[in-house]
């Protein structure tokens, strides 16, 4: 039960990832391309991208000592950082256009 409740703990913490990564993709679009597109837009353009590049991997590898929730939890952390990190390039790529 503990699993399943750090599961659906980790699946709702990937909204707002999922919201963050639509805001950074809108932003982007608006500097750097003469077309705007709405939040909604942007989360399903990062989904059907994600569905053409992304892995789901079947199993994790645990390593000795590792807990279950530690490779979703670094994935969820890998892009948050990531699209905070592109925002900022991009924030500050856009000056120099």
């Amino acid at each position: 039960m503990l699993k399943f409740l750090g599961l659906l703990l980790i699946i709702l913490i990937g909204i707002p990832v999922a919201l963050l990564r639509g805001v950074v993709l809108v932003d982007l679009v608006d500097w750097f391309t003469p077309y705007t597109i709405s939040v909604v837009q942007a989360v399903g353009f990062s989904f059907i991208v994600m569905l053409f590049i992304g892995h789901l991997p079947t199993r994790f590898d645990k390593k000795p000592g590792q807990e279950w929730w530690e490779p979703p939890v670094t994935t969820l952390t890998g892009s948050i950082v990531l699209s905070l990190l592109a925002w900022l390039f991009g924030w500050l790529w856009h000056f120099f256009l």
